[in-house]
């Protein structure tokens, strides 16, 4: 698949591919919600600051869209919003790795590599909106700027 994400709902999906671009504020790629944060006493003792359970991800995406896209990314925000359903998001940009065995569902046409007790594969995640889709135009595009934020309850 490559540089992909695929989102759905139902019967609608949204295939992005080579049209992503990084966000200013972020990478474009899956990343952590609130990482672990670092300090250090006045003995120089390393604290580390991180929530006991697993932490969930954010994707944030900015992408340019051509009118039919963005009618379907419309359409499947709003089937969200209407719902607050999670979303299917399919993560071919980067492999996800964790312990073995995996947590999450693999991702439509992908497969696991395990070694030394952990696997990696591309994932089937499910997500939310955490706000509505900013649009503005780029040419004969929408550009589109958006986060999807992992639900608690994604599990393979």
């Amino acid at each position: 698949m490559g540089r992909t994400i695929i989102i759905s709902t139902g019967s609608l999906s949204l295939t992005m591919g080579s049209l992503l671009a990084p966000l200013s504020s972020g990478t474009g790629y899956r990343e952590k919600v609130n990482p672990a944060s670092i300090s250090y006493s006045s003995y120089g003792t390393t604290i580390v600051e991180a929530p006991l359970y697993e932490l969930k991800h954010l994707w944030p995406i900015q992408v340019r869209l051509n009118a039919t896209d963005s009618l379907t990314l419309e359409r499947i925000f709003h089937e969200w919003d209407a719902t607050k359903t999670a979303i299917t998001v399919q993560d071919y940009l980067r492999p996800f790795t964790e312990n073995s065995p995996r947590t999450r569902a693999i991702a439509t046409g992908a497969s696991e590599v395990t070694a030394n007790g952990k696997v990696s594969y591309f994932a089937r995640f499910k997500a939310h909106f955490s706000g509505e889709p900013r649009w503005s135009n780029s040419g004969r595009f929408k550009l589109c700027q958006f986060e999807l934020e992992e639900d608690a309850a994604t599990t393979a």
